[in-house]
C-alpha cells in the first residue's frame, strides 16, 4: 500500500503546496445534502472534499472506493466547490487526476499562494463591508437578498473576455474585479446568504446555475446572471428571477433539466411589484428609491397599495433609440450617497434629499451628446455614462461634488438640544443613552459622530426612549445623537448636551 501511495504522488504532483489551516467553516451546506439523492457514498466524498478544501489539503483521495467514476466525481465536487463560497482560492476547474492499477486517484489544486489568499481576503472584506453598508436592521431578509441582487445587477458585468472555464468563477472574481459568468454571480449571492444566516443552495443544469433561498420555510428561486441585461450591463436589469416560483422562474426564463428535491410553489408577495422595476433600487431609512418612466418613486416593499403613489422628483423625459423611437422603460440609476440619493433622468444627474423632500441638479447633459445611461459614485466624484445608443459603450465624463454624508452641524433642522433631552450615562461596561419621550414619534434613530469629520453614522432604530451600548473605544470618544421619526418626516440631530 505505501508503495502504491508514492505511485499516486508522483503522478499527482502537478501541482505541490504546503497545508495549513485556513480560517474557513468547515461545515458543509446541510441543504445541498438534501437537494438531491445522494447515496451515503456520495454525502461521505462531498464531506471529506469539502474538510480537505476547506484545510487546503494535499491529501490524495481515492475516487473509487467511493462508487463514482469521473463525470460523477466531477459532478459532485461541483456541488461541493458551487456550494462554498470561501472556497475562493480552489480551483474552479477541479484538479489533477490519475488512474493507477485501474483505480481514480484526486488530489485538490489551489489557484495562489497562502499570502495571495490573505491578500485576496482583506480586499474581498473591503467590499463585502460596503454591500453589507447598504442594509439596515430594520430590513426583512427579503429586502437584505434585494440589497445584495441590486448590488450585483448593478456593479458586476457579465465575463465574456477570457475563457470562462478559469475566470469570473468566483467572490473574488465577482466582488473585487467585478466581472463574473453565471457561477460567479450564483456563487456571491449565496455567499451573502450565509453572512445572513438564510438558508441558500445553488442549482445548476448542463450549461448554467442559479440560486434556491428559503425564506419562512418556503423555497425561491434567484437568477442574477439573466436578471442582468446582457445587452447593456451593468447597470441595467430585472427582477424576473428574483424570489419566484418555480412555475414563474421557468415562465420567465426556460431553465432546461435539472435535479433538486425542494419545492417552489408560490412567489413572493413582492413580485407583482418588483416585477416591474427595471432598474437597480437604493434603502435609506425604511423607505427603497427607484427609477419608473414617471420620475424617482418613494415606497415600501411591504406596502404594495402606496408603491406607485409617490413620486418624489419627476421627469417627462423619454429616453429614446438611435431610431426615434421611445422605450417603454427607464434608464434612471439610483445610488445611495449619505442619508441622500444620487438619480438620473435621460439628461441630468440629480440629488433628492428625504429630509427635505427636495431635488437639486448636480449636472445637466448636453442634448448633442445624448441621454445619461450609467453614474459611478465614488466620494465626491461622480462619473457619468452617456451616449447616443443604450446598447453601445457609452462614452464617459466625471465631476467633483461635495459629499452627501449628513453631519449634526449641517443639519439645519438642529435647534434646539434640549428640545429631546438627550442624556449619555457611562459605567465600566456600557454607555446608556435617554431622552425625552416626542408626541406621535413613530421611532428613534442613534446616531455617533465623529468629532472630527463631524461625520454621524447610524447605529440602530428603536420606538424605545432609551438605549445601552457596549463601551469601545469609538463610543468612548464619540458625541451621540438622536433623530426621531413622525408621520410628516424625520427630524434633525440633538446631540447630548
Amino acid at each position: 500500500m505505501k508503495s502504491l501511495k508514492l505511485i499516486v504522488s508522483a503522478v499527482l504532483s502537478f501541482i505541490v503546496i504546503g497545508l495549513f489551516t485556513v480560517p474557513v467553516h468547515a461545515e458543509f451546506n446541510e441543504y445541498v445534502l438534501g437537494s438531491e439523492d445522494f447515496t451515503d457514498k456520495e454525502v461521505e466524498l462531498m464531506l471529506i472534499l469539502r474538510k480537505n478544501i476547506a484545510e487546503r489539503s494535499n491529501d490524495i483521495i481515492c475516487v473509487s472506493d467511493y462508487g463514482v467514476d469521473r463525470d460523477r466525481f466531477e459532478y459532485l465536487y461541483g456541488k461541493v466547490y458551487f456550494n462554498s463560497p470561501d472556497f475562493f482560492y480552489a480551483n474552479a476547474a477541479y484538479g489533477n487526476f490519475a488512474n493507477v492499477q485501474k483505480k481514480l486517484y484526486f488530489r485538490p489544486s489551489y489557484g495562489c499562494t497562502e499570502s495571495e489568499r490573505k491578500s485576496r481576503q482583506k480586499e474581498i472584506d473591503k467590499v463585502t463591508e460596503e454591500v453589507l453598508s447598504l442594509m439596515d436592521d430594520d430590513m426583512s431578509d427579503e429586502e437584505k437578498l434585494l440589497v445584495v441582487h441590486d448590488w450585483l445587477v448593478s456593479n458586476v458585468k457579465y465575463y465574456d473576455e477570457k475563457s470562462t472555464f478559469l475566470y469570473g468563477r468566483d467572490i473574488y472574481e465577482t466582488l473585487v474585479n467585478k466581472k463574473a459568468i453565471c457561477v460567479g454571480f450564483s456563487i456571491t449571492f449565496e455567499y451573502f446568504c450565509d453572512l445572513l444566516d438564510i438558508p441558500c443552495i445553488t442549482v445548476s443544469n448542463d450549461t448554467h446555475i442559479w440560486n434556491m433561498v428559503m425564506l419562512d420555510k418556503k423555497w425561491y428561486y434567484v437568477d442574477v446572471t439573466w436578471d442582468l441585461d446582457l445587452d447593456y450591463q451593468p447597470h441595467f436589469g430585472y427582477h424576473w428571477l428574483f424570489l419566484v416560483s418555480e412555475e414563474t422562474f421557468n415562465k420567465n426564463m426556460d431553465h432546461g433539466e435539472y435535479n433538486v428535491n425542494y419545492d417552489s410553489e408560490e412567489d413572493s408577495p413582492y413580485y407583482d411589484f418588483l416585477s416591474t422595476i427595471f432598474c437597480t433600487m437604493t434603502y435609506i431609512d425604511g423607505n427603497w428609491y427607484y427609477m419608473l418612466p414617471k420620475g424617482l418613486y418613494e415606497g415600501h416593499i411591504h406596502n404594495m397599495d402606496t408603491a406607485y403613489e409617490r413620486v418624489v422628483s419627476s421627469t417627462d423625459e423619454i429616453w429614446t433609440s438611435p431610431e426615434g423611437e421611445d422605450y417603454f422603460i427607464s434608464f434612471g440609476k439610483v445610488v445611495k450617497d449619505g442619508d441622500t440619493v444620487i438619480f438620473t433622468t435621460k439628461s441630468a444627474v440629480k440629488r433628492y434629499d428625504p429630509d427635505k423632500n427636495e431635488a437639486s441638479t448636480l449636472y445637466n447633459l448636453s442634448s448633442s451628446k445624448g441621454s445619461i445611461y450609467d453614474i459611478r459614485v465614488d466620494k465626491d466624484k461622480i462619473t457619468v455614462l452617456y451616449g447616443k445608443d443604450a446598447y453601445k459603450k457609452p462614452a464617459a465624463l466625471s465631476f467633483k461634488t461635495k459629499t452627501s454624508v449628513k453631519t449634526a452641524a449641517s443639519s439645519k433642522k438642529e435647534k434646539d438640544d434640549d428640545h429631546i433631552g438627550l442624556m449619555v450615562t457611562k459605567t465600566d461596561s456600557s454607555i446608556k443613552l435617554s431622552w425625552n419621550e416626542i408626541d406621535n414619534a413613530e421611532q428613534y434613530i442613534v446616531y455617533r459622530i465623529d468629532e472630527r469629520t463631524k461625520k454621524a453614522a447610524k447605529l440602530l432604530t428603536t420606538a424605545d426612549t432609551s438605549v445601552t451600548l457596549k463601551r469601545t473605544s469609538k463610543n468612548d470618544n464619540a458625541v451621540f445623537a438622536v433623530r426621531f421619526r413622525t408621520s410628516s418626516g424625520v427630524s434633525g440631530y440633538y446631540k447630548a448636551s
